[in-house]
C-alpha cells in the first residue's frame, strides 16, 4: 500500500485503499508477516479484505432467523459472484473466546481467490465474543501494508465497538499519516442504536455507509462495496443547523429524474458527521432532508445539484425555529378551542393542540421550523359553530 500525501478535498480517498470490514464478531489469532506475504504473493492492481464480526450479538434473531446464519449465506453467495482473479483476505472477530478483546484472527491471508477456503472459514464461526472493531481495522491495515493497487476494506457490523476504541479516528488518524484509505461499512440489523460512529468511520475513510435489515439487503451492501471499483467522482457535503447549532437530520440522495438511490446517511449533532459528506459519481442529483424531533415542516429538498469529478459541493439546510401563538376568544373572553397546523397548501398535519379556557394555554404557543403554515380552528364550547382556516401564516426564524 503506498503511502501517498492526500490532498485538501474532503474525503479524497479514491486512489488508495478501500478498507472492507464485515462486523458480525470479535476474532483473534497470529497473523502472517507482511513482509512473508508480500513475498509470496503477487499483487494484483486491487484487492478486498473482509473482516467478520462474529461477536456474541450474532446469535441474535432477526426476520425469522439469525443473523450469523444470513450473514454466513450472504458472504457466500458475495464470494461465488466474485471473479477469479480477485485478490481477497478474510479477518474475523469474537469467534473463538468470550471477553476477549484481543480476539482477531487472520482467517485466510490476502491472495488469489479460495472459494473452498473462504467458504470453510465462514462455514466455522461461531460468535461469542466482543467487538473490536477499531484493532480489526488496524489489522487490514497492516495487511495491506505491501500492496501497491487499490484496495477495499468493507465493515459490516451488527453493532459498535465494545473494547475502547475508536474507529472513526483512527481512519482519520491513518489518513493524516499519509495513507489514502476508503472504508465502506455496513450496519446489519443494528435496530435504534445510535449508529454515528459507523457512519463516521465510513465517512473519515471517503466511503459508503450502508444499512442492512435482512439477508437480501446485506448481500446487496456487499455486492456494492465489495465489487466497487474504485472510486472516480466528487462530493457532496451537508451540514444541518438550527437556531445556530449542528442538528441531526436523515438524507437521501437521488439522481435527478429517478434512479436508484446513490447515498443515506444521518448528521447527527457531532462535527465528525455534520457535515455529512457523500462521495458521488459525476451527475446531478436530488437531495431529501429530514430534520429528526421536531415540530413544523420537517423536510426540505436540494434539486439539482451538480458533482463534478474532483469537486465537493457544499450546502448549509437550516431548520432554525420560530413560534406561533393562536389565541381564541368568545365575547372577549378565552375559549377552548381544538387547533391543527398544517403545512400551507396541503392536508399534511405537523402539530395540533387546544387552547383551553385558561390564560396559561390560550394564546396556544407552537414552536415550529421556519415556513409557511396554514391553522384550523374549531370552536369546543359553542355547538354548531364552523371552524375557520387560517391560511398563509408565515413563521421566521427567531
Amino acid at each position: 500500500m503506498q503511502l501517498q500525501p492526500h490532498n485538501s478535498t474532503p474525503n479524497s480517498l479514491h486512489e488508495g485503499v478501500a478498507f472492507l470490514c464485515l462486523a458480525f464478531g470479535v476474532l483473534a489469532g497470529p497473523m502472517l508477516s507482511n513482509a512473508a506475504h508480500a513475498q509470496e504473493v503477487d499483487f494484483p492492481s486491487s484487492a478486498v479484505v473482509l473482516i467478520i464480526d462474529a461477536s456474541g450479538s450474532m446469535w441474535e434473531e432477526l426476520d425469522g432467523g439469525y443473523k450469523i446464519r444470513m450473514a454466513q449465506g450472504a458472504l457466500k453467495n458475495v464470494v461465488s459472484e466474485l471473479s477469479d482473479d480477485t485478490h481477497i483476505g478474510l479477518i474475523a472477530y469474537g469467534h473463538r473466546r468470550q471477553r476477549d478483546c484481543s480476539d482477531i484472527q487472520t482467517l485466510v491471508p490476502l491472495s488469489s481467490i479460495n472459494r473452498a477456503a473462504l467458504n470453510r472459514e465462514i462455514d466455522a464461526l461461531n460468535p461469542v465474543g466482543r467487538t473490536p472493531i477499531t484493532a480489526s481495522i488496524r489489522k487490514a491495515i497492516d495487511m495491506l501494508a505491501e500492496h501497491d493497487g487499490p484496495a477495499s476494506v468493507v465493515l459490516v457490523s451488527d453493532g459498535l465497538e465494545t473494547c475502547g476504541g475508536d474507529p472513526c479516528q483512527l481512519v482519520r488518524d491513518t489518513r493524516a499519516r499519509g495513507v489514502n484509505v476508503v472504508m465502506h461499512v455496513v450496519g446489519f440489523g443494528v435496530g435504534e442504536v445510535d449508529t454515528s460512529q459507523l457512519e463516521c468511520t465510513a465517512q473519515a475513510g471517503g466511503g459508503q455507509y450502508i444499512s442492512a435489515s435482512d439477508a437480501e439487503e446485506l448481500a446487496a451492501a456487499l455486492r456494492t462495496t465489495v465489487e466497487e471499483p474504485p472510486f472516480v467522482g466528487g462530493w457532496l457535503s451537508i451540514t444541518a443547523t438550527r437556531d445556530g447549532e449542528l442538528m441531526d437530520v436523515g438524507i437521501n440522495v437521488t439522481p435527478s429524474g429517478g434512479g436508484e438511490e446513490a447515498g443515506r446517511g444521518r448528521t447527527y449533532t457531532s462535527p465528525k458527521t455534520n457535515p455529512r459528506v457523500f462521495p458521488l459519481p459525476a451527475g446531478v442529483y436530488d437531495v431529501r432532508v429530514g430534520a429528526v424531533g421536531v415540530e413544523g415542516d420537517a423536510h426540505q429538498t436540494l434539486e439539482g445539484i451538480e458533482i463534478l469529478n474532483g469537486e465537493t459541493v457544499e450546502h448549509i439546510v437550516d431548520f432554525s425555529v420560530g413560534e406561533l401563538a393562536v389565541g381564541v376568544t368568545r365575547n372577549g373572553v378565552v375559549s377552548r378551542s381544538g387547533l391543527r397546523v398544517y403545512i400551507a397548501g396541503t392536508t399534511t398535519e405537523i402539530a395540533a393542540s387546544v387552547t383551553y379556557a385558561s390564560a396559561s394555554s390560550n394564546p396556544y404557543v407552537f414552536t415550529l421550523t421556519a415556513g409557511t403554515y396554514d391553522v384550523l380552528v374549531r370552536p369546543g364550547e359553542v355547538s354548531g359553530a364552523e371552524s375557520e382556516l387560517l391560511r398563509g401564516i408565515s413563521v421566521e426564524p427567531g
